[in-house]
């Protein structure tokens, strides 16, 4: 009589993956006595994501345990987003209009099912109410901006675009620069030609409906050098560099502009693709020189 069995690494894959699971259970657990819950019945929801940052992914957890429940089979397990009642994730499949935006993963170990969802590139439209369903029985994630102070850790990291700079044609030159959005209230170094000026400008921040917004005011001696500005946001950092070039004299400025590094960065690409491409041709037009 032949008996088969599991080989040996076969075996040690199963068990692997049954541990697997087991510690993302056990973590998650763990996760809901730190971070917080939102429960109703024998389903409870956590947001996984700390902090939360615009522009990255953000993941909620949601746990139920089968045996709590009566005995027939689940039926239904989803995603709901509020207030319109949105279907965004069936079990493990993605079910809304967006299939870049929500990656839904269900995870399931005898009675017990973890049921993970996570918002991609994470923006101001996906800010509401998400409900984990199982069945009759449900947990609510509330994912709203009157918590960004109390028990959400938002962070808001500005773009090139959210920096507006404005110089002024007076003497001596006046450097205005307006962070139109960012979020917690940030610490922010101002260099100029690697010094620090952080205690010689005009600072005011300023918060609007959700986020802040930071006005500077900077008075430049010199005629031009770089400027850097680093933001302390959270645990995150915020740079934004820029070269200034401006001439004042008396109440007339002959030049006055700002460089962003990036365009010096591209402009100077240009032009090496340009030597290049003549180099390329001067040495093309000798060897078939040198040929005839």
């Amino acid at each position: 009589m032949c008996i088969l069995r599991p080989n040996r690494r076969y075996r040690k894959k199963m068990i692997r993956g049954q541990h697997d699971v087991l510690y993302r259970m056990t973590l998650f657990l763990l996760l809901i006595s730190v971070l917080g819950t939102y429960a109703h019945g024998s389903v409870t929801a956590a947001i996984v994501t700390k902090p939360l940052v615009f522009g990255e992914d953000v993941t909620f957890q949601c746990l139920f345990n089968g045996s709590e429940s009566s005995s027939p089979p689940i039926t239904s397990i989803m995603w709901i987003k509020e207030p319109d009642k949105v279907p965004i994730a069936n079990r493990g499949i993605n079910v809304s209009t967006n299939k870049t935006k929500y990656t839904p993963t269900l995870y399931k170990e005898g009675t017990m099912y973890m049921y993970i969802l996570t918002l991609h590139n994470f923006n101001f439209t996906d800010l509401g109410t998400y409900i984990c369903e199982f069945d009759f029985e449900d947990a609510s994630i509330t994912f709203a901006m009157e918590k960004m102070d109390k028990t959400l850790s938002f962070v808001y990291i500005p773009n090139q675009s959210d920096v507006v700079f404005n110089l002024t044609a007076l003497e001596p030159t006046q450097l205005n620069i307006w962070i139109q959005k960012i979020y917690p209230q940030p610490k922010c170094t101002v260099y100029y030609k690697n010094e620090d000026i952080t205690g010689t400008i005009k600072y005011a921040i300023e918060l609007g409906l959700t986020v802040y917004s930071v006005n500077m005011e900077i008075v430049l001696n010199e005629c031009s050098g770089s400027l850097t500005i680093s933001c302390l946001i959270g645990t995150r950092h915020f740079t934004v560099s820029n070269y200034i070039q401006q001439c004042c004299k008396g109440n007339e400025c002959s030049t006055t502009e700002i460089i962003n590094a990036q365009d010096i960065t591209l402009c100077s690409l240009l032009v090496a693709v340009i030597i290049l491409v003549m180099l390329c041709l001067f040495l093309k037009c000798r060897k078939s020189s040198d040929g005839g």
